[in-house]
């Protein structure tokens, strides 16, 4: 008799963020401190922050990763069967203080090591603090990211980014609204991602 595994392989993908959130504070957390005393004296609120005060309230929140729309899949929709996304590498890590995500910093591994590459994006940071509010607490432990790179817009998604086009929800944030022509006519708050595509089509190949 077989033996099924399929509750492990969910518990694993379930609780990978927790594990990644876990690994990810042990290199990036002291880094933290020394990235945020970088932020110039007067600048604090462009980072998210009322006061430096505040810099030692900060800590890391749950990784977001970040995906690509798979260029192979854009040009021809879904040939051979490809996926709709690929993982780029990249982290987006809220910084926290007081519950809410002030600003995000880029993490990637490096010498298996994790590291903060950049940091900033408080409006994204708010953004994503409005998405916690409307769709709750719980969908951050599952929460993804797809930036488009070309228009340099972003898109969340939450759960497994390997789902058929068909089950895959996104939802565009600001910049996406911003670039895509056809979101602008439609004003969709989320979507098909097979509905994202012809989008991103227009806006690249016309």
């Amino acid at each position: 008799m077989k033996t099924r595994h399929y509750p492990l392989i969910l518990c694993l993908f379930l609780y990978a963020p927790f594990l990644m959130a876990q690994d990810m504070s042990k290199d990036v957390n002291h880094d933290l401190q020394i990235w945020l005393d970088k932020i110039p004296i007067g600048s604090e609120d462009s980072f998210g922050f009322n006061t430096r005060e505040e810099f030692s309230q900060a800590t890391t929140g749950i990784p977001i990763e970040v995906f690509r729309l798979n260029p192979e899949y854009l040009k021809s929709l879904k040939p051979d069967n490809s996926q709709a996304l690929i993982a780029t590498g990249e982290w987006r890590v809220p910084v926290m203080v007081s519950g809410q995500p002030r600003m995000l910093l880029t993490i990637v591994k490096v010498n298996n090591e994790w590291k903060i590459v950049d940091m900033g994006a408080k409006l994204l940071a708010e953004e994503l603090n409005g998405f916690i509010k409307n769709h709750g607490n719980n969908n951050m432990d599952s929460l993804r990211m797809i930036r488009i790179f070309e228009m340099k817009c972003d898109l969340l998604f939450t759960g497994n980014p390997h789902r058929s086009e068909e089950q895959l929800t996104v939802y565009p944030l600001k910049s996406a609204y911003h670039s895509l022509t056809g979101l602008q006519k439609s004003k969709v708050d989320r979507m098909g991602i097979a509905d994202l595509f012809p989008m991103v089509q227009e806006n690249l190949f016309k």
